[in-house]
């Protein structure tokens, strides 16, 4: 029996899934699944269905993760870029719009 979902599977299959991953793969999947499931430890198992769910959880995160950095990267990139002196005004730059909103 699968200990995260309670499906009845053959006790080697509960083993294959993890065996079968890369172990750094494998190392962050494990500390997802301890994460919803405290006493759990991988000599337990995990059915595939499971563990296919929370290893793609992992690389759903890991690309969320690496896209979070771009953004972050490129809004630094947008500041910059926006600091920049493109009129030869030394960075001094007025404000026409006036308190009501209007030009």
């Amino acid at each position: 029996m699968c200990p995260l979902c309670s499906r009845f599977v053959a006790r080697e299959e509960l083993y294959e899934p993890i065996a079968s991953e890369d172990p750094r793969v494998r190392h962050r999947t494990i500390k997802v699944i301890q994460a919803y499931h405290p006493g759990w430890v991988e000599d337990h198992g995990a059915c595939g269905p499971c563990w296919s769910s929370y290893r793609d959880a992992v690389r759903i995160f890991l690309v969320m993760k690496s896209t979070r950095r771009q953004s972050i990267a490129g809004c630094s990139n947008m500041v910059e870029l926006a600091v920049d002196d493109h009129d030869g005004n030394d960075g001094h730059y007025e404000s026409h719009a006036s308190p009501q909103g209007t030009y």
